[in-house]
Order: structure tokens, then C-alpha cells, then sequence
């Protein structure tokens, strides 16, 4: 089955321990270094303070500023965050407000949400005529009354 891509990490524990790594070691080219405490708040689910909350989007952020389209390594942040359960630790929840606030979803104004609005209209409305139209002939082949 070549279309099920598998992981290179064998628990999600494992990914994101490698996303704090990287983010420990972009700490240090920062000149923000990470404490091992602040390593296992990230990776883990309890509550962060403010202050290790703004360090780690910022580090996040050069992460993903430095990250390139063509990143082939099995063990890079993205593929990390690929690997990590439903409920992220707070590395991942980070990584996906930094994310979420770079590329924000565009909201239609005017003309364009017309046209989107009437073309959901009118898609609700074709499928409700089709669902008659086999009624129909569904009735017609069966000779329902």
C-alpha cells in the first residue's frame, strides 16, 4: 500500500520530544535558551505561563520562517507536527496558533459572497430535485402508488 505514509517516529511522545528539541536548539541560536523545565511543559499538556507562551511563538515563528518547500528530512518540525495525536501538547498548539495567524482564512465581502451564497443555494436546491427525479423513476420501475 505505497499511498499510507508512514511515520518516523513511533509515538507521538517521540514527535513531539523532537519538536522541543528543535525548538531548545533555535532557543540557543537566539540567544533564548529553553530550561529543561520549560522542555516538559512544552511537550506535555499543562498549563504555560505568559512568558515561556511569547518565547516559544517566537521561536516557533524563526522556525518556520527558516523551513523550506523542498525539506526532505524525515525527522523535520512539519513532519513532527504530522505525527502528533488529536490532543496536541502545547508545542503543537503553539506551532498552530503561529500557523493559523500567518495565514489567516480570507472572509468574502459583497460581490464575491453573493456569488458564493447563491451558488450554495442553488446546489441545495439541485440536489433537493434530483432526490425527486429518482423518486420518480425509481417509483415508476416498482409501480409504486
Amino acid at each position: 500500500m505505497g499511498w499510507v505514509k508512514r511515520s518516523a517516529f513511533s509515538s507521538a511522545e517521540e514527535a513531539a520530544g523532537r519538536m522541543v528539541s528543535l525548538l531548545a536548539a533555535e532557543g540557543e541560536v537566539a540567544g533564548m535558551p529553553l530550561t529543561e523545565e520549560d522542555c516538559r511543559i512544552l511537550a506535555g499538556y499543562e498549563r504555560m505561563s505568559n512568558e515561556l507562551s511569547a518565547k516559544a511563538h517566537f521561536l516557533v515563528g524563526r522556525i518556520l520562517d527558516k523551513r523550506t518547500a523542498g525539506d526532505l528530512d524525515p525527522l523535520s518540525f512539519d513532519n513532527a507536527m504530522t505525527a502528533l495525536d488529536p490532543e496536541w501538547p502545547n508545542i503543537a498548539e503553539i506551532t498552530a496558533e503561529v500557523a493559523t495567524a500567518r495565514n489567516p482564512q480570507r472572509r468574502l465581502h459583497g460581490w464575491p459572497l453573493i456569488k458564493d451564497v447563491a451558488q450554495l443555494v442553488g446546489c441545495g436546491i439541485v440536489i433537493v430535485l434530483l432526490m425527486f427525479a429518482v423518486v420518480i423513476v425509481v417509483g415508476s420501475v416498482f409501480h409504486w402508488n
